[in-house]
């Protein structure tokens, strides 16, 4: 038996979704329901008392192809753009829409600043997008390029520039599928501002994603058939958005990279999210009456990168295009990786590396600020530049024993023996932690980015073995 969870409408009538066990997604071409026993079943199933509009023999439908957190990765992007051009050249119900920070991540992104990555996802065939944090990794001026090369919408209805107007191209919009208005709200994390860099986003202010869709849901929705929303907040964060405001059918999130087993649900509103790095497609069936602007869900789920089809020949060709900007330098091998090594390895290896450098015995790195793992095998460059893609300088700060251990506390790191309270200690990092911990004359900046440092101490040294 399927299950059903309650439904709200814009006009305050209840609905029921039927959820099907059926994990696949739906045909290329829509399913048309012709026989008058097949379309009072599906009727049934789904609580409606007719499921078109007279005259119509096809029901409404809406497929939601979603992505989030891309960082850069475009390894898969001619296949996924595949996947996009078929739907839509078969189906006319398909919206494709992405949760935020498309950028950061790899060489590509991280060398020109982002913009290529923009130019793919154009190419890939986006309808919406909402900004996220990393998009403010090379000030908040540079997301009007981002604009200019994006074909699609970027949303933000929370946060503004100095001049306290939309960094985005909108707060919101309504786009027309199928006959379908989907009302499309974009937000992100307010903790945005403790996030990103401070040189260029000076006066860029974020209000809570929460007071911005208490705001906006109403509005939308008095325009919309279904309202979504776009949000760079995190998984569990959206369960709550969704449980506390009113009006919102469906979450597409992003920000916690969070791989989920099927699509969740709080309270009446669907909430998803689909990984990270082109890895998975997220998907969403749905069905909506117009009439009654009420939604059904069908079926939703994740198909991984290796399931699209062969890669879209243009999309590959524009990838390969930008990869060869980058040269030859990135593949040089530093070393062997005698096994993979994790996230939280490679961190112990940055810190004890930087405080080397920095000639000091302490040494702390966050574990955001490492971004993938390092295979066994051979070490490039370009390994190195996605552990570390910011190219922030190298630097110590003078921290009271009191301050470090709060910095380890929060890391959930062990504490060093002797340390103390009141004493106080240079401690290597990079120049955006010790931007947001100390004042700028408690830091000392070496003038060399900890991925040189990286790069360097792989050669001469390779990994460790004990890590």
């Amino acid at each position: 038996m399927p299950r059903c969870g309650l439904r709200a409408s814009r006009r305050g009538r209840p609905a029921y979704a039927c959820v099907p066990k059926a994990r696949r997604l739906p045909p290329s071409r829509p399913v048309v329901v012709r026989s008058i026993a097949a379309r009072c079943l599906l009727a049934s199933c789904l609580g409606l008392a007719a499921l078109t509009a007279v005259g119509d023999s096809r029901p409404r439908t809406l497929l939601i192809l979603h992505t989030n957190d891309i960082h850069g990765h475009v390894e898969n992007a001619a296949r996924f753009a595949a996947h996009f051009r078929e739907r839509k050249a078969t189906r006319d119900d398909v919206l494709i829409v992405d949760a935020g920070d498309t950028i950061t991540g790899t060489p590509l992104s991280s060398m020109f600043e982002g913009l290529p990555i923009f130019e793919i996802t154009s190419a890939m065939g986006y309808d919406v997008a909402v900004l996220g944090n990393h998009e403010f990794d090379h000030g908040w001026r540079r997301i009007a390029a981002f604009r200019e090369a994006a074909s699609y919408p970027l949303l933000a209805a929370n946060v503004r520039g100095p001049d306290g107007e939309l960094i985005a191209d909108a707060a919101w919009t309504v786009r027309r599928v199928n006959g379908i208005d989907v009302g499309l709200i974009g937000v992100l994390t307010e903790k945005s501002a403790r996030m990103i860099i401070r040189e260029g986003n000076e006066g860029v202010t974020f209000e809570p994603a929460r007071e911005a869709l208490s705001r906006l849901v109403p509005e939308v929705r008095a325009q919309s058939d279904i309202v979504v929303v776009l949000s760079h907040i995190g998984h569990e964060e959206e369960l709550a958005l969704a449980e506390e405001i009113e009006g919102i059918d469906v979450i597409i999130g992003g920000h916690s990279h969070t791989l989920l087993e099927e699509p969740a649900w709080a309270g009446r509103t669907i909430v998803t999210q689909a990984h990270h790095s082109l890895k998975q497609l997220g998907w969403l069936y749905l069905r909506v009456d117009t009439e009654s602007d009420r939604m059904f869900f069908i079926d939703g789920g994740f198909s991984p990168a290796s399931e699209q089809p062969p890669p879209d020949a243009q999309v590959q060709a524009l990838v390969e295009r930008h990869q060869a900007r980058l040269g030859k330098s990135m593949e040089r091998v530093l070393g062997v990786a005698e096994r993979h090594y994790g996230r939280e390895q490679l961190r112990r290896w940055v810190k004890a590396t930087l405080a080397r450098r920095a000639g000091v015995p302490l040494g702390f790195y966050n574990r955001g600020g490492i971004r993938a793992d390092i295979p066994a095998g051979e070490v490039t460059v370009r390994h190195l530049w996605e552990v570390e893609p910011f190219g922030r300088n190298l630097v110590t700060m003078q921290l009271t024993g009191a301050q470090f251990r709060e910095l380890l506390e929060r890391e959930e790191d062990p504490i060093p023996e002797g340390l103390s309270m009141d004493a106080t200690y240079p401690v290597a990092t990079d120049a955006f932690l010790a931007g947001r911990t100390v004042a700028p004359e408690l830091v000392r900046d070496f003038g060399v980015s900890v991925r040189d440092v990286l790069i360097e101490a792989m050669e001469l040294t390779g990994l460790p073995s004990d890590l």
